[in-house]
């Protein structure tokens, strides 16, 4: 499987398969951009509303502080009700290239049938590279 780099916030990018696309979306407390790919949707929610991913919000998540990159985030995982397997990442301050650093929480849901570590490790690529500017779709 091709990957590319998928800027989801000024100073933010994961790596996610090729054929990955943004699909239209509309947060209610929040800025929401989604994006989907053949087997994964990925959801971004910025702002101060974004899920701080506590543990014990969700029955039977793993729950973690750890480091991507220099990024200091908390990463979960879990099975939805629907069966798909979810990994998430939130930063409680994202770095925003100059910005007002706000909280963003990145959900990668893989589709049916989708093992949790493809999920995993996008949130686990999640890195602050010196010059991104998005959110966007970019091939790199």
């Amino acid at each position: 499987m091709e990957f590319k780099w998928l800027a989801v916030q000024p100073g933010l990018e994961i790596p996610v398969p090729s054929d990955t696309h943004r699909v239209q979306s509309q947060g209610i407390d929040s800025t929401v951009y989604t994006f989907e790919s053949g087997n994964l949707e990925i959801t971004v929610d910025v702002g101060p509303f974004a899920d701080r991913l506590q543990p014990g919000n969700r029955a039977g998540a793993c729950v973690a502080a750890e480091k991507t990159g220099d990024l200091a985030v908390r990463i979960a995982t879990f099975v939805a009700p629907d069966g798909t397997s979810v990994a998430a990442a939130h930063l409680e301050t994202a770095p925003t290239a100059g910005l007002t650093a706000v909280p963003v929480t990145i959900l990668v849901r893989g589709r049916a049938g989708t093992a949790v570590d493809v999920p995993l490790r996008v949130v686990r690529g999640l890195r602050a590279p010196p010059t991104t500017t998005a959110p966007q779709d970019e091939t790199s």
